[in-house]
């Protein structure tokens, strides 16, 4: 006899095995870096039919839905994929302590387009790129390891509603760090994405960026932030003017804000 999924109270059990990534699409969750295996409320599943021949065992998808990123969380390799599950192309990162740090990679959709954010060259320095062709979109001059934040850039998150970038990494003296980045600005000045971000919160980590803060948008001015090392939540207001979040209603302009 089959398993079937078990409710107890509102959660629903559903048997799986080998799972390494699970991401919504409707009403199934769909394991990409397995290959594609869909799990449905109902206790039923199926093959996604791929075999992609590596050890991912984390995903992210657009908005959209069209483009995906199968990645190997604590390793240097990516790839990203159709909605269909073709690959598109290879992507990388430094393998400077990238055992040390989650990958940083997020997908965006603005204007219609899918929007790749990683650190292809270095792992203080956010690009932004089409997700299909590869094409830069955030192309600046390079600038010196001493002229710009050395950070660990890394938990990419985007807002539902593609307006802010949150960064979640580490900076040398055992310090994590959440920055906040506007996207819309960034596309229009990318030398934005070398600086500290529109808002930034820290403190001290003596783990070296693993146990930093895992960010999770709430709305688009609620960030909550979750730390396993010294086990909290809290609820950080992104001060955006001309921003009302439903939870927790308007916010004034912070003094001083750029914006």
């Amino acid at each position: 006899m089959e398993p079937r999924p078990q409710s107890v109270g509102r959660v629903t059990r559903i048997p799986a095995a080998g799972v390494r990534s699970l991401l919504w699409r409707g009403d199934e969750l769909v394991d990409l870096a397995s290959g594609g295996v869909r799990y449905r409320l109902d206790g039923s599943s199926s093959s996604g039919g791929f075999q992609y021949a590596y050890s991912f065992d984390r995903a992210t998808v657009s908005p959209s839905g069209e483009h995906s990123v199968l990645y190997v969380n604590e390793g240097t390799k990516g790839l990203v994929i159709t909605r269909s599950g073709l690959p598109v192309r290879e992507i990388d990162r430094s393998f400077y302590y990238a055992n040390r740090y989650e990958y940083p990679v997020a997908l965006a959709s603005v204007d219609g387009k899918d929007l790749l954010i990683h650190c292809p060259d270095s792992y203080q320095r956010l690009e932004i790129e089409d997700a299909e062709t590869g094409q830069s979109l955030s192309a600046r001059p390079t600038k010196s390891r001493s002229e710009t934040y050395d950070f660990f850039h890394s938990r990419l998150s985007v807002t539902p509603d593609n307006i802010y970038l949150v960064s979640s990494g580490w900076f040398w003296g055992a310090t994590s760090s959440v920055m906040v980045y506007d996207l819309s600005e960034a596309l229009a000045r990318p030398e934005l994405l070398d600086e500290g971000g529109l808002v930034s919160w820290s403190y001290s980590d003596l783990d070296g960026g693993k146990s930093g803060p895992s960010p999770m948008w709430a709305t688009t001015v609620c960030l909550w932030l979750a730390t396993r090392k010294i086990r909290e939540i809290r609820k950080t207001r992104i001060w955006m003017p001309r921003r009302t979040c439903w939870a927790c209603g308007p916010f004034p302009t912070r003094p001083g804000c750029r914006r």
